[in-house]
């Protein structure tokens, strides 16, 4: 009887595990939040760096994420707040914020 053979794996299209794929995902999401940190610290530092003491700034923003991480509250209540409190509607996707410049 012949043997069967083994087909080989071409290195450059190397299946995915699901682990890899999680890693993968996980490691995009935390580059997106970074990217994310960077585009609104250096509009702070543009813009408002005469208004806005950037220290503070920071320290407060790591506080919020710790509580966001210990479950105190959801993005969706941050979203409801700012439409409600300041008419900032955030939307899902590659689209822009919308700030109503009509107040209530």
């Amino acid at each position: 009887m012949a043997k069967k053979k083994k087909k080989k794996t071409n290195p450059r299209n190397k299946p995915a595990t699901q682990e890899g794929v999680n890693r993968a995902w996980g490691e995009g999401v935390i580059e997106g939040i970074r990217c994310m940190e960077a585009i609104v610290l250096n509009c702070l530092c543009d813009k408002y760096a005469d208004q806005v003491n950037i220290g503070q700034f920071w320290d407060d923003l790591n506080k919020l994420s710790e509580s966001f991480a210990e479950g105190r509250f959801t993005i969706a209540d941050i979203r409801n707040m700012l439409k409600d409190e300041y008419q900032i509607m955030l939307q899902t996707g590659p689209s822009k914020a919308i700030y109503n410049t009509r107040r209530k």
